[in-house]
């Protein structure tokens, strides 16, 4: 066999074979150079926002050396890190498929309250590049002072708390199976007002109560306002709606409306839902689901969160304000029921008011002559006379156009509300929901001019009573009162409610699944 290798190309090769090896032994000694340098480089990915108020946690996501890492924020050459963890930003606005390093560290106003504060980052020697400026606001709540609280008054079992904006007035509550009214006076003591004896048509003969729906008091505690469904027995011809007054003065007991919806479908004709608006006695009042009552003697209606209604002080009954999902539900009762050979869509054109779009209508506030509105992806002020929605805020999307809900970046665990609505930050939030699975918000009482007080984070206040202010007025939400809050052991869930509040800005409200009642007051 021939040898294609030559005795003396021998040492030729020998040579070229050691030039490769050394050159691929270079390579990869620069290769793993270059990987280490690769690997000190830092990288910011994102802030969790770059509008923060004083004693706000701002997080910093990216890749650092933990062992190595300098911070500066405004006026602070060497800011004092709180805590680093590994998070996983997996289907986040920042990457998709990273773990990345959240450095948290405590906003101060020795940093500098203002707009455009340089944040310096440096790991490893190295420093970031092009990082956002951010803006530091001082701390701001609504409330100069820090909170406690203090019991008021245990509730009875079983009892819904009833609408009535009366200040330091007197509590009311209403059984929902045994259909009677309690009234707790702000010293605790409580007496029955009436049961369900008092249930009759002004002809003296007493009715059948399927349910009551919406319940409602006047800020002068004179009038309760009550709407009553009596659902047909079987063979009877009718249902009936009723909306009811009773005087708590007097005690005089008025039917100011029956409306009956037939059993029979053929006889469902708009001929029979008709008029829609015109004296309370005559005009056609179905489903009442909220009943809210002012001081000029007026009473607003939610009806079934499809139309916002008002009966004035006069018995002129209209509606103000009708909304353009009222076709997207299959529920039967929906303030107008079915009406045979029309169309959900037609109806809406038909029925008056101004047209709006809502999903849920949390409360209506006469006082600020507005109404709140909520759904999954956010929270809506609209106008009571006539105009549709004044402002609100989305959280549709991971990229935020909104106050924001932090319900994980906060070193105690306390969750918080922060921001302006028109803010364009990319922010990790929650789901503004009722889910005691979800980050959430409820509650919502409104206050003065635009404010709406709100608890929030369910999962994470098991522990204490969290809440914040959305201020729809400035466009911002911030905290209810400074400093740490004291829960004394209550706890709130989403069977309490955010009943009122009194001149001086302190709130009362339920905790313990309605077992109480609890006011705050300043520590």
């Amino acid at each position: 066999m021939q040898n294609v290798f030559p005795n003396q190309n021998h040492g030729f090769l020998i040579w070229l074979l050691a030039i490769v090896l050394s050159l691929g032994f270079s390579a990869c000694d620069e290769t793993d150079e270059y990987y280490e340098v690769l690997k000190k480089q830092p990288e910011l990915v994102g802030f969790s926002a770059t509008g923060l108020n004083a004693n706000d946690i701002l997080v910093i996501y990216g890749r650092f050396n933990p062992d190595d890492l300098e911070i500066r924020i405004g006026d602070i050459e060497k800011v004092k890190i709180e805590s680093i963890d590994t998070v996983d930003l997996w289907g986040s606005q920042f990457r998709w498929d990273y773990s990345y390093l959240a450095i948290k560290v405590i906003i101060t106003n020795e940093m500098g309250i203002g707009k455009n504060r340089p944040v310096t980052i440096t790991s490893s020697g190295i420093t970031v590049e092009n990082i956002p400026l951010i803006e530091i606001r001082a701390q701001y709540s609504l409330l100069e002072k820090p909170l406690t609280l203090e019991k008021v008054a245990d509730v009875p079992a079983n009892n819904r708390p009833v609408y009535c904006n009366n200040g330091k007035g007197n509590f009311y509550f209403f059984h929902d199976t045994e259909y009677k009214l309690t009234r707790i006076s702000p010293d605790g003591g409580n007496e029955q007002v009436f049961d369900k004896n008092i249930f009759k048509d002004n002809d003296g003969v007493t009715f059948r109560i399927t349910r009551v729906d919406g319940i409602g008091i006047d800020p002068q505690e004179r009038y309760v306002y009550l709407s009553a469904y009596t659902r047909a027995l079987t063979g009877q011809p009718n249902h009936y709606y009723r909306l009811c007054r009773y005087d708590l003065n007097s005690g005089q007991w008025t039917v100011l409306n029956k409306t009956a919806y037939s059993t029979r479908t053929a006889s469902r004709t708009l001929e029979a839902t008709q008029p829609f608006e015109g004296n309370v006695g005559e005009a056609k009042i179905f489903t009442v689901t909220g009943v809210y009552p002012d001081k000029e003697g007026n009473v607003y209606f939610n009806m079934d969160n499809r139309f916002i209604t008002r009966l004035d002080a006069a018995g002129n009954y209209n509606i103000l304000s009708k909304n353009s999902n009222y076709a997207d539900s299959p529920q039967m009762e929906k303030g107008v029921p079915v009406i045979n050979g029309y169309t959900d869509e037609e109806l809406l054109n038909i029925i008056p008011g101004t047209v709006d779009s809502f999903t849920n209508v949390d409360i209506i506030h006469p006082e600020g002559n507005e109404f709140y509105t909520s759904s999954v992806d956010g929270f809506y002020r609209h106008s009571l006379t006539g105009q549709k929605r004044i402002n609100g805020f989305d959280n549709r999307y991971t990229r935020f156009s909104g106050a924001i809900l932090y319900y994980a970046e906060i070193i105690d665990g306390r969750p918080y509300t922060t921001g302006y609505f028109n803010s364009s930050e990319e922010r990790l939030t929650g789901r503004y929901s009722r889910s005691d699975t979800d980050n959430s918000v409820w509650g919502r009482l409104p206050l003065a001019d635009g404010k709406l007080l709100v608890l929030y984070n369910y999962p994470l206040a098991t522990a204490y009573i969290a809440w914040g202010v959305l201020d729809f007025s400035e466009e911002r939400g911030y905290h209810y009162s400074p400093g740490q809050f004291d829960p004394m052991n209550y706890k709130v869930n989403f069977d309490d409610v955010l009943i009122k509040y009194d001149d001086e800005g302190h709130v009362y409200f339920t905790a313990n699944n309605r077992q109480v009642i609890l006011k705050t007051v300043y520590k």
